[in-house]
């Protein structure tokens, strides 16, 4: 695996001003993840840091087809893709245990999905 380089931009701003770099991250994440995308590969190659300090993504996520963006894209399109259109769990479910997890990978629920050691990410987990 490659290592992770950070500019010296971001470098400076994380020894100077974390507070801002932090606010910065959330404003990113949230512009995103509050409209029903989903990042599952974390890298740092994926985002980029304006000169005012703002964070964006470059690498676009996957959308989750139970908020409207995700829906409208899905019926939308043709193909019906599933790799980046995840399904809603099943309307059904009676516990969280019935709803399927966004990604095996991401709730680390099979050997060899996750490095040894890792846990899965709780807001990975099916909620009904």
């Amino acid at each position: 695996s490659k290592a992770t380089v950070l500019s010296s931009e971001f470098i400076e701003l994380a020894r100077h001003e974390p507070l801002k770099l932090a606010r910065a991250l959330l404003r990113c994440f949230r512009s995103w993840a509050s409209a029903g995308f989903l990042l599952d590969d974390f890298k740092a190659q994926q985002f980029t840091l304006d000169g005012r300090g703002d964070v964006y993504l470059v690498d676009g996520p996957s959308l989750l087809r139970a908020f409207p963006v995700g829906a409208a894209v899905y019926r939308a399109t043709s193909h019906h893709r599933q790799k980046n259109n995840l399904a809603p769990p099943p309307s059904d479910c009676a516990t969280n245990a019935d709803c399927p997890s966004t990604k095996a990978h991401h709730a680390c629920g099979v050997a060899g999905d996750c490095e040894a050691g890792a846990r899965g990410a709780p807001e990975s987990a099916g909620l009904c």
